[in-house]
């Protein structure tokens, strides 16, 4: 895109965009052009092609320019919009948070369900750990009046993203924000808790040395858990139930590969009396749901949950 004082129309422009971003590697390149076009002139893709011959200002090609430089760098397209879409709903994320994936939307769905269909009726207690941009949080408040979240991240501008999404997004007062690491912010409520939710850092230092291109924009302590990649969902697993009341359940995204190794730990593990996976886009055992036993019988050892169309055991 030459500096030139040049009269560029809307659809000149993403033809020329679209192709340098196809240089640089970038599949969707069209596309990103459009979105990104479309977002700088506060507009629609589709007005773009309405409106496909009109001239694009010297200010509003100023910006477009930027944008374009900083995504043919491989900065996620989410954080140049400054938005992402979650569920119904936008959500703010910038290079403080991680981005929120399909997977992540899974999760939230399948801890909605649980709250509205499976456990007990009445007021109930989530905690959030590592919460992030406020994604699960926010979307569980969201659809669920009655419920009161406590979201914990060890990051305070992390925290101060996801406040703002919950201020967004008018789900404020039903989230408690608390900084500090895993479930230490939240100790206090020892059996008060019907679900512990996740989305931890699951990589392994060895999958983190390989990176996808845009995924070395994003906080790396939101992505790496450490040499196994189990660092922080192993602690989850031994700590949960401390909080959980009796069958109240654990909800975690994991990475791909780990339920072998998340069947042992569970199944070991004499406070959970079931525990199911579910499955992704993917047909990968992206969701681990295990259920607290209860506390009068002393504890039972992890069963195999049935199965259904979406879990695995």
């Amino acid at each position: 895109m030459s500096k030139e004082d040049k009269a560029w129309t809307r659809l000149q422009l993403i033809e020329w965009t679209a192709d340098f971003l196809r240089q640089k590697g970038i599949e969707g390149a069209r596309l990103d052009a459009e979105v990104l076009l479309a977002n700088v002139l506060g507009t629609t893709r589709l007005d773009l092609y309405v409106h496909y011959d009109e001239p694009v200002g010297s200010e509003a090609l100023t910006r477009y320019r930027e944008a374009v430089s900083r995504r043919a760098k491989r900065e996620p397209l989410k954080y140049i919009l400054g938005y992402t879409e979650f569920l119904s709903f936008r959500l703010v994320v910038d290079r403080r948070v991680l981005i929120p994936r399909p997977e992540t939307e899974l999760l939230a769905e399948r801890a909605i369900a649980l709250l509205r269909r499976e456990l007990p009726p009445g007021r109930k207690t989530v905690v959030d750990v590592g919460t992030g941009s406020g994604c699960l949080a926010v979307a569980i408040a969201k659809d669920l009046p009655d419920v009161l979240v406590h979201a914990t991240d060890t990051s305070a501008d992390a925290l101060e993203v996801a406040r703002t999404n919950a201020h967004e997004l008018g789900v404020q007062d039903q989230v408690l924000f608390h900084q500090g690491p895993f479930l230490e912010p939240v100790a206090e409520l020892v059996g008060q808790v019907h679900l512990v939710v996740s989305n931890p850092p699951y990589v392994s230092e060895v999958e983190a040395q390989t990176p996808e291109p845009e995924l070395g924009h994003e906080p790396l302590q939101a992505v790496v858990a450490g040499p196994t990649g189990l660092e922080v969902i192993a602690p989850l697993v031994a700590a949960a139930p401390e909080l959980l009341t009796d069958g109240g359940v654990l909800l975690l995204e994991i990475g791909a590969g780990q339920a072998a190794e998340l069947r042992q730990l569970i199944g070991a593990n004499p406070d959970y009396e079931s525990h199911a996976f579910h499955r992704d886009y993917a047909d990968i055992e992206r969701i681990v749901e295990a259920r607290r036993a209860s506390r009068s019988s002393g504890g039972r050892g992890a069963s195999s949950a049935p199965a259904d169309g979406h879990q695995s055991t």
